[in-house]
C-alpha cells in the first residue's frame, strides 16, 4: 500500500509583487492628479490608450467609476473593451477605486 502524495508547502518569499506595492502606494493618500496609470492593473499602453479617450487622470477614471455606481461587472467590462485590458488588470484596477473610494469618499 503506498501512502498519499505529500502536499508541497508553499514558498515563502519576503517579497511584495509590484501590483500590491502600487495598490499600497496608491489608496493611502489622496489623488490630486495622480495619472491615470498610477492605478493598479493600468500599464502604460492602457494609460495611453485612455488617455486618448479623455481618461488622463485618476479622478477622471474615478469619475466613470462612480457614474456606474461602483458596479464591478460593468467597470470591469467597459475597461476591458474599452482597453484591451485583461479581465484581471481591469479588476485590479476597479478593487483599488472601490478601496480608495471606501477610505476618502
Amino acid at each position: 500500500m503506498t501512502s498519499p502524495p505529500k502536499e508541497k508547502a508553499p514558498v515563502e518569499t519576503n517579497e511584495t509583487s509590484p501590483s500590491v506595492i502600487k495598490f499600497m502606494e496608491f489608496v493611502k493618500e489622496p489623488m490630486d492628479g495622480k495619472p491615470v496609470d498610477t492605478l493598479p492593473g493600468i500599464n502604460r499602453v492602457l494609460g495611453s490608450r485612455l488617455r486618448r479617450q479623455g481618461y488622463g487622470r485618476a479622478t477622471s477614471l474615478l469619475g466613470k467609476f462612480m457614474v456606474m455606481d461602483k458596479d464591478r461587472y460593468s467597470f470591469v467590462r467597459w475597461l476591458a473593451e474599452q482597453t484591451g485590458a485583461s479581465s484581471q488588470q481591469a479588476l485590479e484596477c476597479f478593487k483599488c477605486l472601490d478601496a480608495w473610494s471606501s477610505a476618502f469618499m
